[in-house]
């Protein structure tokens, strides 16, 4: 009984100190047919937020230039987007278009069905944009350049914080090597019945421990 309880004890210790931190999703665009837009015609085109060069394409995400900023101060975030086209080069992010442009690369992965997921690091893009002299107070737009002729946007989002945090490891007090051989063994349904109260296991638990150190 006394390994049943010992190792409940450590299965709840496991638990709480396991700590789950779930990824953020920001959608900020979505259209399950797709959408081509007029003013982006040409794979070196763009879409995104902020109106850059008075586009209506750069005015399609569902975001602030304020978020934004927050989310390039923050750090970690990634935007992701499913779109379809003809592959015409590497799609990229980017603020603006400088010279040098500031921009990270997506990577781009083939779904199969005719539809492609891109995915860039808002770091990467943060860091030459820095690289560049400027700062994230700078920044007045988002925007994509997809480098595929025949586009349609399906969704994008802004993907923030980590999928887990790995748990601190747990000690656990090694079984009384004294203990009887009829102590130790339990039926399944014991097994069931200590699991299923597992408050009262820790309890019992720490009882047993002080005694064993009284």
């Amino acid at each position: 009984m006394k390994k049943i309880l010992a190792i409940s004890l450590a299965v709840v210790m496991a638990l709480c100190l396991s700590v789950s931190v779930f990824a953020e999703e920001r959608v900020v665009f979505d259209n399950p047919e797709g959408e081509a837009f007029s003013d982006l015609v040409n794979p070196w085109d763009f879409y995104g937020v902020g109106g850059f060069w008075g586009r209506a394409a750069a005015n399609v995400l569902d975001i602030t230039i304020d978020e934004v900023k927050a989310i390039a101060t923050e750090g970690g975030a990634q935007f992701v987007m499913v779109f379809s086209g003809t592959n015409a080069g590497t799609p990229n992010l980017t603020f603006d278009f400088s010279d040098p442009q500031a921009l990270a690369e997506f990577t781009v992965t083939d779904l199969g069905d005719g539809k492609y997921e891109a995915v860039a690091s808002f770091d990467e893009l943060v860091a030459a944009w820095e690289a560049n002299g400027k700062t994230i107070d700078d920044i007045a737009n988002l925007l994509v350049q997809p480098n595929y002729s025949d586009f349609k946007l399906y969704s994008a989002k802004i993907v923030t914080g980590d999928d887990t945090v790995e748990a601190a490891p747990v000690e656990t007090e090694e079984p009384d090597s004294t203990e009887t051989d009829g102590t130790s063994a339990e039926t399944p349904a014991d097994t069931g019945i200590v699991l299923a109260l597992v408050p009262m296991a820790v309890a019992a638990a720490a009882v047993v421990v002080a005694k064993k150190r009284g």
